[in-house]
């Protein structure tokens, strides 16, 4: 009588399918993840205000309703690299949108924010 490999599970056994199919699935999980999160942007690099938004928050900001009106009218904003870049004539202020603060970058934005901003902008 010819010997006979012993399998470790029995043909008629549905285990090995089944173990198969749960590490097929797993592995396809795996690499849709992956994919999936190399492709997609930082959300800090991505803008996620408006212009008008930003404007108004530095706005707001400002310690006199003068120095608002003026960041609200002539006010310019743009975005680079997580950080919006707001410009008001001379006055330049930063805002990052990880910290959500409002910088002043030179002293006309400081003098624009904390005085009265009738010297900053031509009217």
């Amino acid at each position: 009588m010819p010997r006979v490999p012993q399998l470790l599970f029995p043909l008629r056994s549905p285990l090995p399918i089944l173990a198969a199919a749960i590490g097929v699935t797993l592995l396809i999980i795996a690499a849709a993840t992956l994919v999936a999160e190399a492709t997609r942007p930082s959300p800090i690099k991505t803008a996620t205000f408006a212009p008008d938004e930003i404007l108004s928050t530095v706005a707001h900001d400002m310690r006199s309703a003068d120095a608002a009106a003026q960041v609200l009218e002539r006010g310019e904003a743009y975005f680079s690299d997580g950080t919006w870049y707001i410009s008001v004539g001379e006055a330049e202020f930063r805002f990052s949108q990880r910290n959500r603060v409002v910088v002043p970058d030179n002293g006309a934005a400081v003098r624009l924010e904390y005085g009265d901003g009738r010297h900053m902008v031509n009217r």
